[in-house]
């Protein structure tokens, strides 16, 4: 809404010591929308697109179980 308003993207503050911000979302999350996230907010790495189901949308068991999380995570932890 912020954005809207001002008409730029709000800029997103990093976790101190995070070396990255991926952000994994399902198309189809209502919740998860817009997306993606690194044309919304300059501090995010990575936008990663996967599909979890349709119901339960937005539940954190569908993303934990999902083999893109479970990528993006390693990825990070190097």
């Amino acid at each position: 809404m912020a954005d809207a308003i001002s008409g730029q993207a709000p800029a997103a503050i990093r976790p101190h010591g995070a070396a990255a911000w991926v952000n994994v979302a399902d198309p189809g999350d209502i919740v998860a929308i817009p997306q993606p996230l690194t044309e919304r907010f300059n501090k995010v790495t990575t936008d990663v697109r996967t599909g979890i189901g349709a119901f339960p949308f937005h539940k954190a068991a569908g993303y934990l179980a999902n083999r893109e999380t479970a990528d993006a995570v390693t990825r990070c932890m190097g």
